[in-house]
């Protein structure tokens, strides 16, 4: 957990429990989600903390739960066909993402350490936070990266996953058995139509790398690197500032670059 930058969580959870799925007659392709819901909100820093936890150390906070149960069936089965087989139409309840950012505002927050210096005397002052409008903004954009990231990993798995299978569930096609209708599917898909969950995984965790120090840089993409201004006339606190210039990484690294199979 990065101080004072902004932290994504993708919960990974297998289970039985169903999202309210709609049986296993299969979900028309019109009705496949394009893509998963996910739209920054942005909540007053006393809202933000009550949401999340009263974690202090971030400014934006973007969750998604990946279940196994939003597949049904959640794993590929096949139907008799006669002598043959072919893969049972699955249906999709897929969950949205929660995403939410700290608005611009001023706020008091933490302690800073100051020396002696002026007319103040050294010690520990309140530390008052002043987001501005395009510093917001940067923190909102910085989580819709990690909405894009989650909607990207979603494309380059569940989604083609379920349109092969109830494409083939819906069309005349058969196979002499599960092995071949399985070594037909991951030649279409690249990937193992078992392995749908566990690249869907794959994919998502991908998004931490906005999170964390990478080599040879000094901050996370994701890190807002505030302007400290110095103590006000009334020696009362330290002004903080969190502007468009504290996130420069924002909008460098687009989810299409970041998250791709090749490490999966």
């Amino acid at each position: 957990m990065l101080p004072a930058g902004q932290q994504r969580h993708v919960q990974r959870q297998e289970g039985d429990h169903t999202r309210g799925g709609s049986g296993s007659g299969g979900t028309a392709a019109s009705t496949i989600p394009a893509a998963i819901s996910c739209t920054p909100r942005g909540l007053s820093r006393a809202q933000f903390l009550r949401a999340n936890g009263n974690d202090q150390s971030v400014f934006g906070q973007t969750v998604f739960t990946a279940n196994r149960s939003m597949l049904t069936p959640s794993t590929l089965q096949f139907q008799r066909v006669g002598r043959r087989v072919k893969p049972t139409a699955v249906s999709i309840n897929l969950p949205a993402a929660s995403s939410i950012y700290t608005q611009g505002g001023v706020f008091d927050e933490g302690t800073a350490r100051l020396g002696e210096g002026g007319s103040c005397l050294a010690g520990d002052y309140p530390k008052r936070w002043i987001i501005t409008g395009d510093g917001a903004d940067k923190i909102r954009d910085g989580e819709q990266e990690h909405c894009d990231d989650y909607s990207r990993a979603y494309q380059l798995s569940v989604l083609p996953y379920v349109r092969l299978v109830n494409s083939l569930a819906a069309g005349r096609r058969t196979f002499a058995s599960e092995r071949s209708a399985k070594s037909y599917m991951q030649r279409q898909l690249g990937f193992s139509p078992d392995n749908w969950f566990y690249l869907f995984g794959c994919l998502l965790l991908q998004s931490t790398t906005r999170d964390y120090v990478q080599r040879g840089e000094a901050y996370s993409w994701h890190y807002p690197i505030p302007h400290v201004s110095g103590l006000d006339s009334r020696c009362r606190y330290v002004r903080v500032n969190i502007t468009g210039r504290s996130l420069p990484q924002v909008g460098q690294h687009p989810a299409s670059g970041l998250i791709t199979t090749r490490d999966c």
